[in-house]
């Protein structure tokens, strides 16, 4: 450790089991600061913070401390290594310092010390926590006051606990996501600083990597998983702000910035109630066991994290998850909201890849081909809709037998085929060739075939047919080679409703995919609703 002398202003290095008592200053950088290199070539008289570094000396002096830490000039940040150790070291630094200066420079004695630079900056986050004497200095180098004399006033600026201020409750008691709240309204200059600040307030040490960006927080958020089993972690919420059009994202598991945790600063683990949730890192991102509840009204699965919806409230907080094209492969999504679980799932093990948008590029730049494709049906139209399935159509070639692999893998259908008929069939890799036809009877005896198979580049479509229009071109009603003459498919968009409107008749169709030992399941939620006018109608059951 480097430390300057107080009285002759000249620098001296000291071994880890030599360094003497020593004061240490907190200040936000500015124009023109005084480095290393300025202390060793005697140029540091010249520059404007000259007189900052003689107002802490000389306070340093009056507290009869011969030794002063100072970051701008005591670290030569010409040595990748040196700064490398010293950021590693820094928060024990502060931790160990017989008191800390908080020099205000944009606060003069009279003013309000809430409008302090000093308060939105990374670095002094650290500088605030760590060290157990904190003296606040305005402009002048006049005393304002006391970590513990301002404790609650600090609190207010930095919804820091008051008790951890005070000493009275340890700085380990908070969460992670609690942490990473305090430091959610704070900027660095560089972005990998962000998360370089943090370190030592999760007691974790990681090389710099300058260039890396917001890698570097993801870095850090691994290097915490690795010694804390607190959920809170992935308690997130994405700012609207930071992605206007969140609703398309997929994310991972772990945020991009601490400012994902300022609304969740209040998330806190339960005590451990069960056996400890291990977290692990591989090629297929990070695996984890979690309770997993299937949603059929999205088709997204919810996550229980083992933390409450909020202090009052018995449960779990969930996190959404859609799944993606591999086995127990995961993303998450609905990244602005976390949800509320009362009764939670079954514990699965789930893999979720960081990089999941360019896991989903790569799979729109290669053809999304399996072994097999099968296309499920669901769910089907309410009965109050006035629509009931009245006869299928499908080729031998689309018949799969009941216990194919993977089938009891599924969730369960919603209002789905009678238990007599099968609700799975094999699609061609071909394009545009029908799987199945579904016959549906209206109310008022009108006939709908709605048409489903393969489409362009291994994707899935359909189509409507309604029964006047096969009756007008002379087609013989359910003879499959005249359904596939017609049958001109739009294709599925995963995730997203499509829908197709035919005379008095609007079919709406919700697409999720599941892949399991080599099948790739195309599951299929079907609505369809009368239409009147153009637009749907609720009451015609009402006037019929």
């Amino acid at each position: 450790m480097r430390l300057l002398n107080t009285s002759s202003h000249e620098l001296q290095e000291f071994s880890q089991d030599k360094i003497p008592r020593y004061a240490i200053l907190s200040h936000t950088w500015g124009h023109n600061e005084v480095s290393f290199a300025n202390i060793e070539d005697g140029t540091a008289h010249k520059k404007n913070a000259y007189n900052k570094i003689l107002g802490a000396c000389s306070q340093a002096r009056v507290d009869e401390h011969q030794w002063l830490w100072i970051d701008t000039c005591c670290i030569d940040k010409k040595s990748s290594a040196e700064l490398s150790e010293a950021i590693n070291s820094m928060y024990a630094w502060y931790e160990n310092a017989a008191v800390c200066y908080a020099y205000l420079s944009d606060v003069q004695i009279n003013t309000f010390v809430m409008n302090s630079r000093w308060f939105t900056r990374g670095w002094t986050l650290q500088e605030l926590l760590a060290p157990q004497h904190v003296r606040f200095y305005s402009r002048e180098w006049l005393v304002i006051g006391t970590k513990h004399g301002l404790a609650q006033t600090i609190a207010k600026i930095t919804d820091i606990d008051e008790q951890i201020l005070t000493g009275s409750m340890s700085i380990h008691a908070a969460s992670t996501a609690r942490k990473m709240s305090w430091a959610s309204e704070r900027a660095t200059t560089r972005i990998e600083d962000m998360a370089y600040c943090l370190m030592g307030i999760f007691d974790v040490n990681m090389p710099l990597l300058y260039g890396e960006g917001d890698k570097a927080f993801i870095r850090l958020q691994e290097e915490i998983m690795k010694t804390s089993d607190d959920q809170s972690l992935f308690a997130w919420k994405e700012p609207i702000y930071d992605n206007p059009n969140m609703m398309e994202h997929h994310r991972g598991l772990l945020a991009k910035s601490p400012a994902w945790f300022m609304t969740t600063g209040s998330v806190f683990p339960y005590r451990r109630w069960r056996r400890n949730t291990s977290f692990s890192i591989s090629n297929k991102g990070i695996s984890i066991e979690v309770p997993l509840t299937f949603l059929p009204t999205t088709g997204l699965y919810a996550a229980a994290l083992d933390c409450p919806p909020s202090p009052n409230q018995d449960g779990f907080i969930g996190i959404y998850l859609t799944p993606l094209s591999d086995d127990d492969g995961f993303a998450r999504v609905r990244i602005h909201e976390l949800s509320s679980i009362t009764s939670p799932g079954e514990p699965r093990t789930i893999h979720v890849r960081q990089d999941v948008l360019q896991v989903l590029r790569q799979n729109n730049m290669k053809p999304n081909v399996y072994p097999y494709h099968v296309l499920t049906v669901r769910k089907l139209p309410s009965i109050d809709t006035g629509y009931t399935l009245d006869n299928i159509i499908c080729p031998e070639s689309s018949r799969i037998p009941a216990r194919w692999p993977g089938l009891g893998e599924l969730p369960p259908s919603v209002n789905s085929m009678p238990s007599d008929v099968s609700n799975n069939y094999r699609i061609s890799k071909a394009d545009n060739q029908l799987a199945v036809a579904l016959i549906f009877k209206r109310f008022d005896g009108t006939r709908l075939f709605v048409l489903m198979g393969s489409a362009t580049d291994y994707g899935v479509g359909f189509d409507v047919v309604e029964e006047n229009k096969l009756k007008t071109l002379g087609d013989s009603l359910g003879e499959l080679e005249h359904l596939q003459r017609l049958f001109k498919p739009r294709e599925y968009t995963t995730e997203v409703l499509t829908e197709m409107s035919i005379d008095a008749h609007r079919v709406e169709v919700r697409l999720y995919t599941r892949v399991h030992e080599g099948v790739k399941y195309f599951l299929i939620h079907l609505e369809i609703v009368p239409v009147i006018e153009g637009r749907r109608s609720e009451e015609t059951l009402v006037d019929h």
